[in-house]
């Protein structure tokens, strides 16, 4: 698992910013959508001291925060293509989630 700081600090440092003050709150919204939408949380609580994913999903985070920046900083077509990156990584990890559901419930059913 990843923590906030290591995250937000390793994102300033690969692509500086003048908006690292506001990233910690983009870093928030995504891990409570990541908890929300891809573990199914009820009532999500974030901790940024330990956030839901490690490598080599964690690079989501990274990708979503480099797309806020992109954007921010009006350069429209990076934000898209890192846009599409984050995207793929994303759905990639919700189809692996989903498969992984799918054969817990057909172990479960089998017993």
């Amino acid at each position: 698992m990843s923590s906030a700081d290591k995250i937000l600090s390793e994102v300033n440092a690969l692509r500086p910013n003048p908006f690292s003050d506001r990233l910690a709150d983009f870093l928030e919204s995504i891990e409570l959508r990541i908890k929300s939408e891809l573990f199914n949380e009820e009532s999500p609580v974030y901790d940024p001291s330990s956030l839901s994913l490690g490598k080599p999903d964690d690079s989501i985070y990274y990708l979503y925060l480099f797309g806020i920046i992109d954007f921010l900083n009006g350069e429209y077509g990076r934000y898209e293509n890192t846009f599409s990156q984050f995207e793929k990584a994303w759905n990639k990890l919700a189809s692996q989630l989903a498969e992984i559901r799918k054969n817990q419930k057909r172990r479960i059913t089998l017993w």
